[in-house]
């Protein structure tokens, strides 16, 4: 019997964290889940998976909020000697056997140097993601020290520098190396990523509770072509993805349209174009894809390459329209072009014969050709 301990900081993670452990339960392990509190309604949510059952133990730990990314670093380096800067209270007390995150982050560090300390054997598994644990995003993330499993020749130096310094003098207690990666659908890893996958194959009564928990805030579409933004996440300061999002958003208001518009959990400020758009944030996302599958069918999902453009075809085989907007953010140059590029053939695979229902804009002048040809 090994005991688990999940780590949480989106509404997606703890959704795929609770149906990775109902099936590891259903072995005879036992599971625990901490939620960073960097999101809304977080605390809500742990009520809800609190009453679901999968978890011996729910905490959830304040945020920590740290920007720069200098000072995240530093945060990193002081967890390896011991700093504690996460206000936990008990649920680290017992000794783990395994800790278990969907993507590297300062936070996620400091829990793994804290059971290090505990447990010389600790091993490490990542679970899914979105599509970031397909493409290879998560291992490339500037919070992992590990070489990653999928090498890209245009990774930022500065991660390059950090990896080659820790890995040539052997600082093992900075690396997770991750034993295996927990995924829906192992078939859909990018090629060349050299990581043991095991299936999520979730316990049908925890989806049956899942479903009945949600019931009480669901989301709700009319029977119609709608235009569906899944926004990236807002800082204090604008980025190539908020920038694009915004200037399509502009664009889709021009032709007298109003979008819906779902907010990315971890955005601390909102689009200028909020307020000309229909809110589409509340409820979850992944169970609206499961159960509404029809509506889904005849809307349009844009996005740079969201996580969210997928839960469609994979939580519920839908096939909407997509439309991805990398190519408005990004050059070829940029690390970033090449991890969407593989979101998209994703996407591809999963369509297969209706792959032309992908939208791939090279201008925002042929992005909102493209809107006018959906709505005709």
């Amino acid at each position: 019997m090994d005991r688990w301990l999940f780590f949480a900081d989106t509404p997606l993670q703890m959704y795929n964290a609770a149906l990775t452990a109902s099936a590891l339960i259903e072995q005879g392990d036992h599971a625990s889940l901490l939620v960073y509190d960097q999101f809304a309604q977080a605390s809500d949510l742990a009520i809800v998976y609190e009453k679901i059952g999968v978890f011996d133990e729910i905490e959830v730990v304040p945020h920590h909020p740290i920007h720069e990314y200098r000072q995240q670093l530093i945060w990193q380096i002081g967890s390896r000697f011991g700093k504690k800067n996460l206000a936990i209270r008990m649920i680290l007390d017992p000794s783990y056997d395994h800790l278990a995150i969907a993507c590297p982050t300062p936070a996620t560090f400091e829990v793994f140097q804290r059971l290090l300390a505990r447990n010389k054997k600790l091993r490490v598994s990542f679970y899914e993601d979105g599509t970031g644990s397909y493409n290879g995003a998560v291992f490339k993330t500037v919070y992992s020290f590990d070489e990653p499993p999928l090498i890209d020749e245009n990774e930022p130096p500065r991660i390059h520098q950090l990896r080659a310094i820790i890995n040539a003098l052997r600082l093992k207690r900075f690396l997770y190396r991750p034993e295996r990666l927990f995924l829906k659908n192992p078939s859909l890893l990018a090629p060349g990523i050299d990581i043991s996958t095991c299936q999520i194959n979730p316990e049908q009564n925890v989806l049956d509770k899942l479903e009945a928990a949600f019931a009480k805030e669901p989301l709700s579409l009319p029977p119609a072509k709608n235009i569906i933004v899944l926004d990236t996440a807002r800082y204090q300061e604008p980025n190539p993805e908020t920038e694009a999002i915004d200037h399509l958003l502009e664009q889709i208001i021009e032709l007298e349209i109003s979008p819906f518009l779902r907010k990315h959990p971890r955005s601390v400020t909102d689009s200028v174009y909020t307020n000309s758009c229909q809110d589409l944030s509340g409820g979850f996302w992944e169970l609206f894809c499961h159960k509404e599958a029809a509506i889904l069918s005849d809307a349009l999902l844009i996005s740079i390459g969201s996580t969210a453009q997928l839960s469609p075809i994979i939580e519920g085989n839908a096939k909407p329209f997509l439309m991805f907007l990398y190519k408005l953010a990004f050059s070829e140059t940029d690390s970033l072009f090449k991890t969407y590029e593989y979101t998209v053939c994703i996407a591809q695979d999963c369509y297969g014969v209706d792959s032309d229902r992908i939208l791939i804009p090279k201008s925002l002048e042929e992005a909102k050709d493209q809107i006018r040809a959906f709505i005709s």
